[in-house]
């Protein structure tokens, strides 16, 4: 059986460990397949530095009171597919990036997923490729 998130392989980058285990729930009842789930910019730089490791990632927009900012650029750059979690109570720096269509506080609902099948354009805010 198709689902809505069949063949994507999904990082979790968020350092609330109970978000991020119901996250990874949604996804995989989505049909997502959980590839890292981590609380720390280091280690979600590895993977996203792994050739074909994911092709989809949930971002929390500041782990551990660090801006994830320079990382959700980077998967901007290589065109991955990327939800942005704004902490529950947002901080100023947060404000900006809740007017983004791809900023969610959580919890977040699996019908929302499918913002990860579309696929962002080269020039960012251009338009984008949805594949479902």
């Amino acid at each position: 059986m198709d689902t809505p998130l069949s063949g994507l392989k999904i990082l979790i980058a968020h350092d609330d460990y109970f978000v991020a285990g119901e996250l990874a729930a949604v996804a995989r009842r989505a049909g997502g397949e959980i590839v890292g789930s981590t609380a720390t910019l280091a280690a979600a730089w590895a993977l996203v530095r792994t050739p074909g490791a994911l092709n989809a990632a949930l971002v929390r927009t500041r782990l551990q009171e660090m801006s994830a900012e320079p990382l959700i650029d980077e998967l901007e750059q290589r065109r991955i597919p990327t939800l942005l979690l704004a902490s529950d109570s947002p901080q100023r720096g947060d404000w900006d990036s809740l007017a983004n269509p791809r900023v969610f506080i959580p919890p977040i609902r699996s019908d929302q997923l499918y913002l990860l099948t579309c696929v962002p354009s080269a020039n960012s805010g251009s338009g984008e490729f949805c594949s479902g």
